[in-house]
């Protein structure tokens, strides 16, 4: 190596080795996503298009049921694909502790439209980006199964949402990997 490159070196390595000063506090840290095993986040959804639920503030009145949490959109193909898998599973659960919420940023008038022609069961709720952002959604579909104690078990797409997959979600604790 030559004299040059040793000094540039020693000059990097010197740069790298300055900090900041110890009295300036580290800048915050964005939230991270829910992760598994982590309480969900406070949900907020004023605008329910369809199902038993008129609106839903927090995780409260969910308490003892188990929520498969579904982000989607009618433009999404994918999303849309998944609606009969995702109607079957309402219909094999109906009765069970299991809420079926599906949440859509799109306007109450977009999705009462969409659904004129596809048939949607559970709960429907539209305006949605509050939960958008605390979940941090960055691509559709997108779904997450929260246990009954609100506890974030999976983050996956509704397609491995299965049937045995609920039923696992309904008996408790940490899911077996897919």
């Amino acid at each position: 190596m030559n004299l040059k490159k040793i000094l540039i070196v020693m000059a990097v390595a010197g740069l790298a080795a300055c900090g900041k000063p110890a009295d300036t506090p580290a800048p915050a840290k964005r939230s991270a996503r829910p992760g598994i095993g982590a309480p969900a986040p406070a949900i907020v959804l004023n605008t329910m298009v369809s199902g038993d639920l008129k609106a839903l503030d927090g995780w409260e009145q969910l308490r003892g049921r188990a929520v498969v949490l579904e982000f989607w959109a009618t433009w999404c193909d994918p999303c849309v694909e998944s609606i009969g898998h995702l109607n079957e599973l309402v219909d094999k659960f109906k009765g069970k502790p299991v809420a079926f919420i599906s949440v859509t940023q799109e306007s109450r008038s977009k999705v009462e439209k969409f659904l004129e022609d596809r048939e949607m069961r559970g709960n429907i709720a539209a305006d949605g980006d509050p939960a958008f952002s605390v979940f941090r959604v960055r691509g559709i579909p997108y779904t997450v199964l929260i246990d009954r104690d609100g506890v974030v078990r999976d983050i996956t797409y509704p397609a491995r949402v299965t049937e045995q997959r609920v039923k696992d979600l309904l008996a408790g604790g940490p899911l077996p990997p897919q």
